[in-house]
């Protein structure tokens, strides 16, 4: 029988993954501290039409990619939020198109075609909870839920 010291097997690397307490959350395989995340959070959520990945990069010293990537997890839960309107609704398209046209075109440097979706998860997120106190719980929450 062989033993190779310092290995372990395919199936224990997948059941410790398993049973990590951030598995299947946005904070799934990060090597960040949870503050950094909750940092990023709270930016992202008090910034009005947005945050560019390298401000954030730069408010919670880590490199763009990593910020990026943070944006992406956040706009991800953020895009779980599902409330439904009620009552009567009146709104007019370029209103919205508007909006989110502001927001992206005076925040960030370039939008993907791929990413749009998520970009305008945000922005309707906030808008949204603009007046609700526990944003950032209601935020944790989506993120935790995925």
């Amino acid at each position: 029988m062989r033993v190779f010291v310092g290995t372990i097997s395919p199936s224990v690397r997948t059941v410790n993954r398993v049973n990590t307490p951030k598995f299947g959350t946005i904070f799934h395989n990060t090597r960040l501290p949870l503050q950094k995340w909750f940092l990023a959070i709270s930016i992202i959520l008090n910034a009005k039409k947005g945050v560019a990945s390298r401000q954030l990069a730069r408010d919670i010293e880590v490199t763009k990619d990593t910020a990026w990537r943070m944006q992406m997890q956040i706009r991800k839960a953020m895009g779980q939020y599902k409330e439904l309107l009620r009552g009567i609704v009146e709104m007019d398209e370029t209103y919205v198109v508007g909006m989110v046209e502001c927001g992206i075109s005076g925040q960030y440097y370039y939008v993907s075609k791929r990413h749009l979706n998520k970009y305008i998860n945000e922005f309707c997120f906030k808008y949204n909870n603009r007046k609700n106190p526990l944003v950032f719980e209601t935020l944790l929450l989506n993120g935790v839920n995925l």
